[in-house]
């Protein structure tokens, strides 16, 4: 998508050209309000942040990748209505793709947060238990949020096995708080 940003104006693209269309139906849509606060920063802050999502979002380049993550074809709050596996298998030797399993890990939680707490009768937890078995734990990219996600997911029947070669990487990715991801797993 070409979302140039010239030193004097800002020119007519397609990401504009979106949130036009998108203002023209439906001008409090949140979308539209966001992007209009980003379009109240400088010229060069404006660049600056293109660039850094076009670098963020190059996969999407390839037609393929763009075509298998287009749908959602797992419909992920089932996890919580009936018992299925799901395996996430990345390469260790190469890392590219691991933002999909942050995606996918960040988006399970998110919907089965959702499902348990706004169904009446689930009374906040899931009625399938939902125990995610995350191997090669230090070695995959998660939610910014885990160390919460963890704290709170066994009251919605989500449990957590973390596996790992030593502490010493639990202690790596959470200096301040490995304690209590420990803790958090104690059950």
């Amino acid at each position: 998508m070409n979302c140039q940003v010239s030193e004097n104006e800002m020119v007519e693209n397609p990401l504009m050209m979106l949130f036009g269309e998108l203002e023209r139906r439906d001008p409090q849509h949140p979308a539209v309000l966001q992007f209009k606060s980003f379009m109240l920063g400088a010229k060069k802050t404006l660049q600056s942040i293109l660039i850094s999502a076009a670098a963020n979002l190059y996969m999407f380049n390839s037609r393929k990748f763009a075509e298998m993550t287009s749908r959602d074809e797992m419909f992920l709050p089932r996890m919580g209505l009936e018992q299925r596996a799901l395996f996430i298998v990345l390469p260790d030797n190469d890392t590219t793709f691991n933002f999909i399993a942050t995606m996918l890990y960040t988006q399970l939680f998110d919907q089965l947060f959702r499902l348990a707490d706004s169904t009446p009768e689930y009374n906040g937890a899931l009625p399938v238990h939902v125990r995610l078995m995350m191997d090669e734990f230090a070695n995959v990219a998660l939610p910014k949020n885990f160390k919460n996600i963890l704290a709170v997911c066994r009251s919605r029947n989500i449990s957590c096995d973390i596996i790992l070669q030593n502490i010493a990487q639990l202690k790596s990715l959470f200096k301040d708080d490995w304690e209590g991801i420990i803790g958090n797993c104690d059950t």
